[in-house]
């Protein structure tokens, strides 16, 4: 072989080992929380954290598919009022084998509501627990900071809402369901959103969804834009707006729809 022959050769060589490595390697490493690299146990766990001298918990469900050193996604469950993270985990259909964190956040009892529910007030003691929560996940496990994303129903659709105004940046998209809010003008910036609501709702009336959706679009510099259907039945979105906004209107009334939480996973991991 003449020797210019098997210079070329050599470096097509050494390019594909070189190449091969970078394939090989855990490029989304550089983009994960300082939890990357610690061992990962999957399956279903109650955990607690400490917030400002007070005990709080939370219940995480990690699927086998979570691998230590490559960052997933956080997919968080608001339970509404007077119930339960165990049962948030149950009934909203999130938990998945897709490799992600899912986190159900639990919600303390509020004297002043007269039962287990979130304080949407950023003054109240709601707000330090999701700071400490986000910092926790972020510290402990292998997340992307960048793919954090809130569900919530009724009382906690209207916490959602409320953390994506006063917690810019907290999530890169939120779903309330059968929830309202938040309860201010004045956010400083727009989210991804997918609002489910029922028009047979007689405990959070549509018009406080209708809200939401009006808000978050005017935030995403709707322009008028008529809304077309998208995946899943019932939703519609919105063409040109700079942040996605879903409505997802049914027929039901203060309810969970089966489809919700299929629906909203396949949203947050497309956002």
């Amino acid at each position: 072989m003449p020797q210019t022959t098997r210079s070329v050769a050599s470096v097509v060589v050494v390019l594909g080992v070189l190449l091969a490595a970078l394939v090989a390697a855990p490029v989304a490493n550089a983009a994960g929380s300082a939890g990357c690299g610690k061992a990962v146990t999957p399956g279903t766990f109650n955990r607690s954290i400490t917030v400002n001298g007070v005990k709080r918990t939370y219940l995480i469900a990690i699927p086998a598919s979570v691998k230590p050193s490559t960052p997933v996604p956080v997919i968080m469950g608001l339970h509404g009022g007077s119930d339960t993270a165990q049962n948030a985990n149950r009934y909203m259909g999130l938990t998945n084998s897709y490799p992600a964190l899912y986190v159900y956040p639990q919600a303390p009892y509020w004297p002043e509501a007269g039962g287990v529910g979130w304080n949407v007030d950023p003054a109240g003691v709601d707000f330090p627990y999701f700071d400490a929560l986000v910092a926790e996940l972020k510290a402990k496990h292998c997340v992307d900071p960048a793919r954090f994303f809130a569900a919530g129903k009724s009382n906690g659709g209207f916490m959602v809402n409320s953390l994506a105004c006063y917690r810019p940046g907290m999530f890169r998209a939120i779903a309330p369901v059968a929830g309202g809010g938040p309860q201010t003008s004045s956010c400083r910036q727009g989210i991804a959103a997918m609002i489910v609501h029922g028009s047979a709702d007689q405990v959070v009336k549509i018009e406080a969804g209708r809200w939401s959706l009006e808000y978050w679009l005017h935030m995403s510099e709707y322009q008028g834009t008529d809304p077309i259907a998208t995946k899943p039945a019932p939703c519609v979105r919105w063409p040109g707006v700079t942040r996605r906004v879903y409505w997802c209107q049914h027929s039901g009334a203060h309810i969970w729809p089966t489809w919700a939480g299929g629906g909203i996973r396949g949203f947050f991991l497309t956002v």
